[in-house]
């Protein structure tokens, strides 16, 4: 099997286990075999409680933060949820790796009044090998229309990817 197919495989199954246990909070560290993927490491963060924001700037999702060592190169963060809510409002997201704003920066979805999942990946280039801290931001960004509601989420970081 190629690196790159092995990858998505662990991403997948890191993924499909968030989703089984999705009504508890928690935080896992995951690690391939160094024969089967070189130095790459991960973290997984899931949470299903209900949280909201009515925040004009940018605040932490709640249980969404985890610190990962990387042995240095590149860090990708994955982020999932489902229930933002509040139709026609707008939610804006982003990933922060110790305080820093990653690419592709700020990401908008529009809410919906139905249950809808989005994704989103996120990349850091060039991080320095060592504990690095990852968090998810939201926020509204008008200040029209009612509180943002979100209940599933997920944030899966990899490090050491070339």
């Amino acid at each position: 099997m190629t690196r790159k197919l092995t990858l998505v495989m662990v991403i997948l199954n890191v993924m499909a286990l968030g989703l089984l246990l999705k009504d508890h909070l928690f935080t896992r560290t995951v690690s391939a075999s160094p024969t089967q993927l070189g130095a790459v490491s991960g973290v997984v963060v899931t949470a299903g409680d209900e949280i909201s924001t009515t925040s004009l700037s940018y605040v932490d999702v709640p249980n969404m933060t985890a610190t990962i060592s990387s042995p240095g190169g590149n860090l990708a963060i994955m982020f999932s949820v489902e229930g933002v809510t509040q139709s026609g409002a707008e939610a804006e997201f982003r990933a922060l790796v110790d305080d820093k704003s990653t690419e592709p920066g700020d990401v908008t979805i529009f809410a919906s009044p139905l249950a809808a999942g989005n994704g989103f990946t996120f990349v850091a280039n060039n991080i320095a090998p060592g504990p690095h801290t990852v968090k998810m931001q939201w926020h509204k960004p008008s200040s029209s229309g009612r509180a943002l509601n979100m209940q599933d989420r997920t944030m899966v970081v990899l490090a050491g990817l070339q």
